[in-house]
């Protein structure tokens, strides 16, 4: 892995010296401070130490792992462990059994991947610029779009949550990070030498969203294909609960070259960083190369698993492989953070047999790297009991959640009578959740039980994931639905990792009490004028609540600002970040062009149809 401009030449050459001036100052008058003890949740100080064992950057010049990193850490180890969160004994183990696994100049660890060779077989192939080979025909792949191509750069799986994954797909300018110190154009994704996207492009960015907001959909997280500003990525300090990261996605392959040691290289990350609350924008973002794998489930498992390293998750892999990597799984089911072809792909907690890594992926992703309350990410709060005494009240549910593996969803149907038939279905593409459904009648006895074997599907989804129970019946009846397994997670998966979204839906009942609830109307643009001379030019846009809420408060606001040519929109637009709903105008800054505005509205359910367009207008 090689990273451009990393460091400075003179900053290596100050760094290099550091310990030999520590050393220096050390003969006469030791500084000293504290070393460490460790147990399963923090760090214990001890014993006074030398000074000069704590300052773990400058060690190497570039990238490097295995044994050549531990040499070059020597009695450094206990300070380069503590700074990625690792105990002495971890840290060595983990470099000396996984060859993905690198330290950087800055003392912290980054994972290189090759997901695409999950037994590592292409490791040490001689890197290329891979222009005789990117774009070459991708894997067979089922990618369609599902939305129009006009909400490609617009979607949204929780706006509103103070976390954010955001998926760049367009291109960016990599400065002032640990990857790169001077301005680095990073092109967009492509899968063509056409700068515009075309419509397989914006299927496959639909896709990839689709599947990571499935990875993630059991966390309070927003992952995002609209650019959500700075504010919602940068941690600025331990008391910023509003932050999250990046996952570049790119076809530049000469970027690729510049952070990765092997041209099938896939994606790299920095470990444990997701929360980092003093150098967070260094560290960021987490990257997901193209070039040589470009169907959307490929991209979609590479970011989720990216996205996993910066969470602090190192690889789901075997004792007995002889060169350490991923697992690729198991019949039909696949560990998110190994590399397989499995179409249920899932976050694990290494049951499955001769597993090295005992990682619990769901408490580490919950669980802060830097102590606080307010890092790392949380579960969404249950919508539904568990019981019959605690069941919600049913309306067809188009957000229902199974998000940990004791979460049971229990919905009042109301009165039944003669046919009644429930259908529970998981995510329409790349569902992690497995469901089983119960329909149950007032005393908790099961009338009806459904949970299909699941299948290979069409390679790329599973079948077998959603359930369906018809019956004849009459009176008070309940749905049941939880997230299961096929078995023995050894041989196939259990309950851990089914977890995801739901649609449920029943006929033949009254629905019991309750009122459907839905996204919002639209709102309406009232006015937007030019902001006020002198300084940077804005533009004012004031706006009118939508006439109905969809039965669940308004939350927040989304104003979108489309550069016009003409009277047409162009492709291209810029967001803000979710607005809180209180005063419903803003103040946006934006470059020279002509503007128009349009005002989404968001409850709990999702997003409103933009409003419709305002008139064009020239910032000032």
């Amino acid at each position: 892995m090689h990273l451009r401009n990393l460091v400075p030449v003179g900053a290596l050459l100050s760094l290099a010296l550091a310990p030999l001036a520590a050393a220096s100052t050390t003969s006469s008058a030791p500084e000293t401070t504290r070393t460490t003890t460790y147990d399963a949740r923090g760090w214990t100080l001890e014993k006074p130490v030398d000074a000069v064992l704590i300052d773990p950057a400058g060690l190497v010049p570039r990238p490097v792992g295995g044994r050549a990193a531990l040499r070059a850490v020597g009695d450094r180890l206990e300070a380069v462990a503590r700074l990625n969160g690792r105990t002495p004994q971890e840290l060595r183990r983990l470099l000396l059994e996984d060859d993905t696994l690198v330290l950087t100049p800055s003392g912290r660890i980054a994972y290189e991947d090759r997901l695409g060779d999950p037994h590592g077989h292409l490791t040490g192939a001689e890197h290329t610029t891979g222009e005789d080979e990117a774009g070459t025909d991708p894997p067979p792949t089922s990618d369609e779009a599902v939305f129009p191509t006009s909400q490609t750069f617009q979607l949204h799986s929780r706006p509103g949550a103070e976390r954010t994954i955001f998926l760049d797909f367009d291109g960016t300018t990599s400065i002032g990070s640990r990857w790169h110190t001077d301005a680095t154009a990073v092109a967009p994704f492509s899968l063509d030498d056409d700068p515009a996207f075309s419509a397989r492009e914006h299927a496959v960015a639909q896709q990839v969203w689709l599947r990571v907001a499935e990875d993630f959909a059991p966390f309070d997280v927003d992952v995002t294909t609209e650019d959500p500003g700075r504010a919602a990525l940068a941690r600025n300090g331990a008391n910023d609960r509003v932050f999250g990261t990046r996952a570049q996605i790119t076809s530049d392959v000469p970027v690729q070259g510049d952070l990765c040691s092997s041209r099938y290289c896939t994606g790299v990350a920095f470990v444990g960083v997701f929360d980092e609350p003093r150098d967070h924008e260094e560290l960021q973002p987490a990257w997901v190369f193209t070039a040589y794998y470009n169907d959307s489930s490929t991209i979609a498992g590479t970011v989720s698993h990216e996205v996993g390293h910066t969470l602090g998750l190192d690889h789901d892999d075997k004792a007995d492989d002889d060169v350490a990597g991923y697992y690729p799984g198991h019949a039909n089911w696949t560990p998110i953070m190994g590399s397989g072809p499995g179409p249920v792909s899932q976050w694990s907690n290494g049951a499955f047999e001769g597993s090295r890594n005992t990682q619990d992926d769901l408490a580490l992703m919950v669980d802060s790297d830097s102590g606080t309350p307010e890092g790392g990410l949380s579960l969404v709060p249950d919508e539904a009991g568990g019981t019959i005494a605690s069941a919600a009240p049913f309306v067809p549910i188009s957000g229902g959640l199974i998000t940990h593996r004791e979460d049971v969803d229990v919905y009042a149907l109301g009165s039944c009578s003669g046919t009644v038939t429930v259908s529970a279905a998981p995510a329409r593409v790349s569902p992690n959740l497995d469901v089983e459904l119960q329909l149950r009648d007032a005393s908790g006895a099961v009338l009806g039980r459904d949970d299909p074997p699941s299948t290979t599907g069409d390679g790329v989804t599973a079948g077998g994931m959603g359930a369906t129970v018809r019956v004849e019946a009459e009176g008070e009846l309940y749905a049941r639905v939880d997230g299961v397994g096929t078995g023995d997670p050894t041989t196939a998966y259990d309950d851990y990792g089914s977890l995801g979204r739901y649609t449920l839906s029943a006929s033949g009942c009254d629905g019991g009490a309750g009122t459907s609830t839905t996204v919002p109307d639209s709102p309406t643009v009232k006015k937007a004028r030019p902001g006020r001379r002198g300084g940077q030019r804005t533009a004012r846009v004031v706006w009118r609540a939508p006439a109905t809420d969809g039965g669940a408060p308004v939350t927040g606001y989304v104003v979108l600002a489309r550069k016009m040519r003409g009277a047409e929109p162009l492709a291209r637009s810029k967001g803000s970040r979710v607005l809180r709903p209180g005063p419903t105008r803003t103040v946006l800054r934006l470059p020279r062009g002509r503007w128009a505005f349009q005002v989404v509205a968001v409850n709990e359910h999702g997003r409103s149809e933009p409003s419709t367009l305002s008139r064009t207008i020239r910032p000032r």
